[in-house]
């Protein structure tokens, strides 16, 4: 997965622990669009995100409140 170039990366994983950073290893975040689905407000996919060169990235803090505004 190293060379494959993904324009939007969407981390759905619940886990948060440092154990899945090596497979983060593998992704090309260069110039991605990165969603992480996790409410937190920081987690290792968005610090992976970052340090790997992502254009934008965000939490799942929006979907939060789409889906309060919707209740």
């Amino acid at each position: 997965l190293k060379d494959i170039c993904a324009d939007v990366i969407i981390h759905a994983i619940s886990s948060n622990d440092l154990a899945t950073r090596s497979s983060y290893s593998k992704l090309n975040f260069k110039h991605a669009i990165c969603y992480d689905l996790n409410y937190a407000k920081n987690s290792i996919f968005i610090d992976v995100s970052r340090q790997g060169g992502a254009m934008h990235i965000h939490n799942g803090i929006g979907m939060l409140i789409e889906q309060a505004a919707e209740a």
